[in-house]
């Protein structure tokens, strides 16, 4: 028999190695992604608000980083995560950051394995559960947000009071009430800890239903100790600058905030049908999610069967009826929001727990190694995945060196905000509101960021409004929301780029072009800084000319930035810029070759380039050049009628449209540009309206003209940030453009 026993030994234990080899290697792309170069839009108001709570004490005060923020409000129920955070990168800067979110991830993992192994899963089913737990949460995993905190802190809590199925000791009911304490302060999502004891003792109390008896004395003790446990950890939660009224933000926000407009993390999961989430959830997890939500179901109704089939042991032992209740809600909560996929770690315990009494058949020794593979392989070729994997450093010396991601935010608008000095109010893109506050605050304050919750509705509305270059009232501009909200600067960021046919990207760096009111101060093919030419705005402005000056760039306060004369005679400090391509000149050259194709590769090059620069004028000039070296090429005709459009010369667009709709028929591409012309042209031009502008580019062209060789951006210097111990101005006293 030992002789016989052997080989079915060393058959399972390979089996459990090959689900280790494959599930520790999924775990190690997850963690190469968690350690990449800082690219959590919301850190960097986590940061500096972790910096103003460090240095000047935790009271509600004028919020340092928003103008829109309706004066003095609470304490940030995240509090302690930004002080947590700006202490880990002051002392080891961002690269302390990264190791700090690796190292709370891998936690989490070790987490989520030992768990299934208490609840009776094999090493083998432990590694299958972990993998699915990071391809069903990953995206929460990835961000270095207070849910690294809530998620292992839920866990804890569970095995604190819930994991042995039976009363916990008043030890462990006073460090259940002592890490509440630490989560309150880290998240408003601490509230999860007591719902999981309500959850386990609603599972309690239907096992008792459907028993029909009273509880035993072991059932009452449970019960009581748990209640016991609620109690605590109710008053104690009670222990943060907010008090009770951090209960109340997990249950619901301000019905005046903006939440509402930030649909991606808060969109309901429907297992029915699969949606694009946005970056915030995959197929894969969509389909592991699913086969976790059937499994769930098939053990109850199979715990549900037995129970009326033999009138006992209603759905197995107290362990088991706590996590149906803690599946149940965890259930619940992901209907309700995709942001708690991470949850349905309580549904798989309880379908370990309940099936790790019966007997495994032997065909199913290697079904958990080719499950971990199946994983391995689905969340490495899932798309969303591969979209964040694709924006990591090429190698590893730039993975390591390269301290947040440096194409994802507005570096060098922020880098000439930071060296101009300027001073005032900003509009910005929503996913920019953090990186920018954190540089420029409170010198510079921003008019949107993740936190929804210290602005309210009307912000976003008007924000929305500017966005899509249209007035939130009647009779109102875009210019004139600008002007009702006091903006001084405004940050324009993205490409004309069309992603899919009829969706494209947000796009506001052309918004302000010949704007009465407002000068071009820097522009980029990407990034574009506008300032109010106003007697409010005028020390800005001054600024602005001292900071030309020492540079020998050509600005007047009145006129601007003059972008044509630095693109003829500053091409060192443009390309230093990235305003144009290190090769720059070599394309100057090529555009007065003798080859034609050399030639025209070079003026399309060209074109491109003015035309993402607003230098409209001379991208209709080498694209006429282009058009006559190859008269059925329609990239050059497409930024023709893009340049016309832009100069407001709406009728020679249509003519240019028509001419490039007949070359091609059938081009779908050109007949769709060409209704937009006919509505820019029914839409009039008395006001501007950026976004009804059509798009210039595909994603693969504006990937292929990023892919040119611009300058490596380089990081700010972390010496530059602005000052965040100055003081913060009072409620009366918001920081103007006159400084």
């Amino acid at each position: 028999m030992l002789r016989e026993d052997r080989p079915t030994g060393a058959r399972a234990g390979a089996a459990a190695w090959s689900c280790a080899a494959f599930s520790l290697t999924l775990a190690g792309f997850l963690l190469l992604l968690c350690g990449r170069p800082v690219g959590t839009a919301d850190v960097w108001w986590h940061l500096k608000m972790g910096e103003t709570y460090a240095t000047h004490g935790v009271a509600p005060r004028p919020d340092p980083l928003l103008h829109t923020a309706p004066g003095p409000g609470e304490v940030h129920h995240e509090w302690l995560f930004g002080v947590a955070a700006y202490a880990v990168e002051r002392a080891a800067g961002f690269t302390g950051l990264r190791l700090t979110h690796v190292l709370l991830v891998a936690a989490i993992l070790w987490l989520v394995y030992s768990l299934v192994r208490a609840a009776g899963g094999s090493r083998a089913i432990a590694w299958v559960a972990t993998s699915s737990f990071v391809v069903i949460a990953w995206w929460r995993l990835v961000q270095l947000r207070p849910d690294l905190v809530s998620i292992p802190a839920a866990f804890l809590y569970y095995r604190l009071l819930l994991e042995r199925g039976e009363a916990p000791s008043w030890s462990r009911v006073a460090l259940s009430g002592l890490l509440l304490v630490v989560w309150c302060n880290f998240h408003s999502l601490f509230m999860l800890g007591p719902l999981l004891l309500v959850a386990a003792l609603c599972g309690l109390a239907l096992r008792r239903v459907m028993r029909g008896e009273a509880w035993s004395a072991i059932d009452a003790r449970l019960v009581r100790r748990l209640l016991a446990a609620l109690a605590v950890g109710v008053l104690a939660s009670a222990l943060n600058p907010r008090g009770f009224e951090q209960h109340l933000t997990f249950l619901h926000f301000s019905e005046d905030a903006a939440l509402y407009a930030i649909a991606d993390e808060w969109t309901s999961f429907n297992p029915f049908r699969w949606r694009y989430y946005g970056i915030s959830s995959s197929f894969s997890a969509w389909v592991v999610t699913n086969v976790l939500l059937a499994a769930f179901l098939i053990a109850t109704l199979v715990g549900l069967a037995s129970f009326l089939r033999r009138r006992s042991n209603a759905l197995g032992d107290r362990k088991d009826v706590m996590l149906l209740g803690l599946g149940a809600a965890s259930i619940v909560a992901l209907l309700a929001s995709i942001r708690f996929q991470w949850m349905l770690v309580f549904p798989i315990l309880f379908v370990v727990h309940r099936s790790a009494r019966l007997p495994a058949p032997a065909w199913s020794r290697w079904a958990p190694a080719g499950a971990c593979a199946l994983l391995l392989v689905a969340f490495s070729s899932d798309d969303v995945v591969g979209s964040l994997s694709d924006r990591m450093p090429p190698n590893a010396s730039a993975y390591l060196a390269t301290p947040y991601e440096l194409e994802g935010y507005p570096v060098e608008a922020t880098r000439f905000l930071l060296e101009a000095g300027l001073r005032g109010k900003l509009y910005n893109a929503y996913v920019d509101g953090g990186f920018l506050g954190f540089w420029l605050a409170p010198r510079l304050r921003t008019f949107i960021d993740g936190r929804t919750e210290r602005y309210p509705r009307a912000v976003m509305d008007d924000y929305m409004a500017v966005k899509d270059g249209r007035g939130t009232r009647d009779g109102e501009s875009f210019v004139d929301v600008l002007e009702r909200r006091g903006v001084d600067v405004f940050v324009g960021v993205g490409l004309p780029v069309e992603r899919l046919p009829g969706d494209v990207l947000p796009y506001t760096t052309a918004h302000l072009e010949r704007t009465a009111g407002w000068i071009l101060a820097f522009r980029t093919v990407d990034q574009a800084v506008y300032v109010r030419n106003n007697d409010r705005n005028r020390e800005n402005l001054r600024r602005i000319e001292r900071y030309y000056a020492r540079r020998d760039i050509p600005f007047e306060a009145d006129q601007g930035l003059d972008l044509a004369a630095v693109v003829r005679r500053h091409v060192g400090w443009a390309s230093s810029r990235r305003v144009v391509p290190i090769d720059f000149r070599e394309i100057l050259s090529g555009a007065a070759a003798t080859r034609v194709d050399r030639r025209f590769s070079a003026l399309t090059q060209l074109g491109a380039l003015y035309a993402l620069l607003g230098l409209y004028e001379e991208q209709l000039d080498v694209d006429r050049k282009a058009r006559s070296l190859r008269p059925r090429a329609k990239a050059p005709r497409r930024r023709i009628v893009w340049g016309l459009l832009r100069l407001g010369r709406t009728h020679q667009a249509l003519e240019a449209a028509g001419q490039l709709r007949r070359l091609d028929p059938r081009d779908e591409r050109s007949r769709r540009l060409e209704r937009a012309v006919r509505a820019r042209l029914g839409a009039g031009t008395s006001s501007p309206q950026p976004r009804r502008f059509p798009p210039l580019l595909t994603a693969a062209e504006a990937r292929r003209l990023l892919a040119r060789r611009f300058a490596p951006p380089l990081p700010l210097p972390r010496a530059s940030r602005v000052d965040g111990h100055a003081r913060i101005p009072h409620a009366s006293r918001h920081p103007s453009g006159s400084g």
